[in-house]
C-alpha cells in the first residue's frame, strides 16, 4: 500500500519538534519522521483521554460514593463521610477532591451547583 502524503503547514511547529525529545536518536530522524511520531503521540494522548468514561456523577455526593476508597486512602479529608452523606464540602474540601481525582474544575464547580442549587443564587453565606 502506497504512503499517504499530505502537505501541511508546520509554521511555528519546526523548531518545537525538533527539540521534543532531547536524546540523541531523535536528533537522527528526519524531520517528516520527527513530525510523524509527534503526531502519533499526540493522537495517543487524545485517544486515551476520549477512553475515559464521559460521564461524571450528577451531586459531589455520588462522586465521593464512586471513589470513597481512593478518597479515603488519601486521608485528606476529614469529613468525607459527611459529604458523602450528602453534607456540603467546604471550598477546601473541593479542591482537594478534584486534585485527588484528577476531575476538571469547571465540571465540578457544575457538579457542586448541581448539588447544592441554592449556592448558584448568591442566596448562601456558606459556599
Amino acid at each position: 500500500m502506497p504512503a499517504e502524503r499530505v502537505p501541511i503547514d508546520v509554521t511555528g511547529l519546526k523548531e518545537r519538534i525538533e527539540k521534543a525529545f532531547p536524546d540523541s536518536a531523535w536528533k537522527e530522524l528526519s524531520f517528516a519522521k520527527k513530525a510523524r511520531l509527534v503526531l502519533l503521540e499526540g493522537l495517543g494522548s487524545i485517544e486515551k483521554k476520549n477512553s475515559l468514561p464521559h460521564e461524571l456523577p450528577q451531586t459531589i455526593a455520588q462522586l465521593v460514593q464512586n471513589n470513597y476508597q481512593k478518597l479515603s486512602e488519601s486521608n485528606r479529608l476529614k469529613n468525607l463521610d459527611a459529604i458523602a452523606s450528602g453534607a456540603k464540602p467546604s471550598p477546601v474540601d473541593v479542591l482537594l477532591i478534584a486534585a485527588e481525582l484528577q476531575v476538571d474544575s469547571v465540571a465540578l464547580h457544575d457538579m457542586y451547583l448541581k448539588s447544592f442549587p441554592e449556592c448558584a443564587n448568591g442566596t448562601s453565606k456558606t459556599h
